[in-house]
């Protein structure tokens, strides 16, 4: 009795299990319908030759399947624009934030939701220059078309969007994004004008820097740090040793740190003053052997300055800017142990910038 009772338990457990796998061929899960229908969608919007109806039936089947996403709406959005001609209503900031992300690349986007995306673009360009626009419909077409945020940027400080209370909140969304923080590094080109001294022993200076500034509306902070060489040698007295030599110097190094106030914040152009402090050092072909480490350390002569300058910079694309700073130099050399020449002097650093 008990082998029987098992024999039918193990039947149907087998039976059980042989419709299961003839039944799971009949389902598919919710994600997989969804990925199915995004792509067959995306493909026909592609073709260009959809009617109204058409469309509206895709996106609607679309929703339908994988509920309302960023794509969805942007296809909605350029579906209203080429067949309605306007919007209903505004859109919301939040939809926004999600599309600058994806414009950006800061979100995954498989391969089709990316080809959607580009062909958004195309199409959103072609509306624009078709028709004479309502103002918020173009800025909408104008947004949508563009290829990166820096070009979204330039859209919203244009003056008529910049100056316009009813852009205000995109306006400040989009330089969020486009400029997080307000953080921004660049690229400087230097020539040091020197006087005294260091005019009759280095004439001047040719170098390249690289910085990071940060700036709020009124107040910014700015640290710089490069390199520089002589347009002549200089040859110098130094003690090494209890000794008079004589040696050359050669590359400087300089590092300076900033703070800034904005005299000036438009929408294109900035001018800022500043005062801070830095350090340079003149690097020469002398060296001191240290016994305890067994290794020579190189002699270097430097010094620690105040300075005070002006920035102007005007915008090019996006957040790039281009501009021009001078910083004065208190620098002074003579109280170095082991310099016994005259360099006493000033620097003028004169600046050609490009931050982005």
């Amino acid at each position: 009795m008990k082998f029987r009772f098992t024999f039918l338990l193990l039947s149907l457990s087998f039976l059980a299990f042989g419709q299961n796998n003839s039944f799971s061929d009949l389902f598919q899960s919710v994600n997989s319908i969804c990925w199915e229908t995004e792509a067959e969608i995306i493909k026909a919007q592609a073709t260009g030759t959809l009617s109204e109806k058409q469309s509206d039936s895709l996106i609607n089947r679309w929703e339908l399947f994988c509920g309302t996403t960023e794509a969805s709406i942007r296809s909605r959005l350029l579906h209203d624009l080429k067949y309605q001609g306007k919007l209903d209503t505004l859109i919301p900031l939040e939809y926004w934030r999600v599309y600058f992300k994806n414009l950006e690349g800061d979100s995954y986007l498989s391969s089709e939701l990316q080809k959607h995306l580009e062909w958004s673009k195309g199409e959103a360009w072609q509306l624009l220059y078709s028709r004479e626009w309502p103002k918020y419909e173009r800025k909408v077409l104008e947004i949508l078309a563009a290829e990166d945020m820096q070009e979204v940027y330039d859209q919203m400080m244009k003056k008529e969007s910049y100056e316009d209370p009813e852009f205000e909140k995109l306006s400040q969304l989009v330089k969020d994004e486009a400029q997080p923080e307000d953080i921004s590094f660049g690229l400087a080109y230097n020539y040091f004008y020197l006087n005294q001294d260091l005019k009759e022993n280095l004439g001047a200076m040719h170098g390249a820097s690289l910085f990071m500034d940060y700036q709020t509306e009124k107040f910014g902070f700015s640290l710089q740090t490069g390199f520089a060489a002589s347009e002549q040698k200089a040859y110098l007295r130094f003690v090494e040793d209890g000794n008079q030599t004589v040696s050359d110097l050669e590359i400087l190094f300089h590092i300076e740190a900033y703070l800034q106030y904005a005299v000036l914040n438009s929408r294109r152009s900035r001018l800022r003053f500043g005062a801070g402090f830095g350090f340079n050092s003149f690097s020469t072909d002398l060296s001191n052997y240290d016994e305890e480490l067994d290794q020579e350390n190189p002699i270097g002569i430097g010094s620690f300055y105040p300075s005070v300058g002006l920035d102007y910079s005007n915008r090019l694309h996006g957040t790039r800017r281009i501009g021009l700073a001078a910083q004065y130099h208190l620098t002074d050399y003579n109280g170095n142990d082991e310099l016994r020449s005259a360099l006493a002097g000033h620097m003028l650093a004169a600046s050609l910038y490009f931050s982005f």
